[in-house]
């Protein structure tokens, strides 16, 4: 007999949807599903999408730019200041003070 692992949750006076009921389907029968968690919003994939953009804008410009001899603290700051134009907010912690 196959073991089922109980993935999917529906969070307790959550109505249904039919996400839910084609997942619960699947893990009812056996099949491995992903966590509710792992399920993103459409606002969340949007967030992903366009902070995949800005890494690769990211990574475009170092590839452009880094250069033999070039400090950490030079390519830091580079990826600093373009992650500030192409982003509405930061979490990053940065201290150019010993520049």
């Amino acid at each position: 007999m196959k073991r089922n692992k109980i993935n999917w949750r529906v969070p307790k006076g959550m109505e249904l949807t039919e996400l839910d009921k084609k997942v619960l389907y699947y893990q009812d029968r056996g099949h491995l599903v992903p966590s509710r968690e792992l399920i993103k919003t459409p606002e969340q994939i949007e967030g992903i999408r366009r902070s995949g953009i800005v890494n690769t804008g990211v990574l475009d410009l170092v590839e452009r730019e880094i250069h033999a001899g070039m400090s950490t603290l030079e390519i830091d700051k580079l990826v600093y200041e373009y992650t500030k134009d192409h982003v509405a907010f930061l979490h990053l912690s940065y201290d150019d003070s010993s520049a």
